[in-house]
């Protein structure tokens, strides 16, 4: 059970044939805050400009979701039959390090605050060690205060800015 919540929580890694609804999920949790966007909303073309998003960020993001590749996974997280977050984590592994990048997390805005991002966040890092990561990554948009302040209450510490000029 979680804090504020009489439904039992399920966290596991998405079904492929549960990305749609993934995608559908994520961009509605998304799509109303700007804020949310960073360097990686730029880099994957979710945004052109760092400030809005595309217009087709429903079929961008189906589109990623449906062929997220070997080293992406998708984590959802269930109160009864109701899709409450849904997060993507990228692994990486080679002969000098081992860690994941934490691409995206999202919880409904109506679920917030209830720990439910905490759980999964916990849930991706339990994995994250049993792969034999050794770091954690993750990147928010520079006025997402309300995120920040989350992944520092989880022991994540700013390590780095990311400077962007459009060209």
């Amino acid at each position: 059970m979680i804090e504020n919540s009489p439904l039992p929580l399920s966290i596991r890694w998405a079904e492929p044939d549960e990305y749609d609804s993934a995608a559908t999920f994520i961009t509605a949790a998304i799509q109303p805050d700007p804020g949310y966007i960073s360097h990686g909303e730029i880099q994957t073309g979710l945004s052109t400009d760092g400030r809005s998003w595309v217009l087709d960020l429903a079929e961008r993001m189906r589109a990623d979701f449906s062929d997220p590749g070997p080293d992406r996974r998708i984590v959802v997280a269930f109160e009864a039959d109701s899709l409450v977050c849904v997060g993507v984590v990228l692994k990486c592994a080679d002969e000098r390090a081992s860690y994941v990048v934490i691409e995206d997390i999202a919880v409904s805005p109506t679920a917030r605050s209830g720990g439910i991002g905490r759980r999964v966040m916990t849930f991706v890092e339990d994995q994250a060690r049993a792969w034999g990561s050794d770091w954690a990554f993750m990147e928010s948009g520079i006025h997402n205060d309300r995120a920040h302040a989350f992944f520092e209450r989880l022991s994540y510490q700013p390590i780095s800015k990311v400077f962007a000029k459009a060209l």
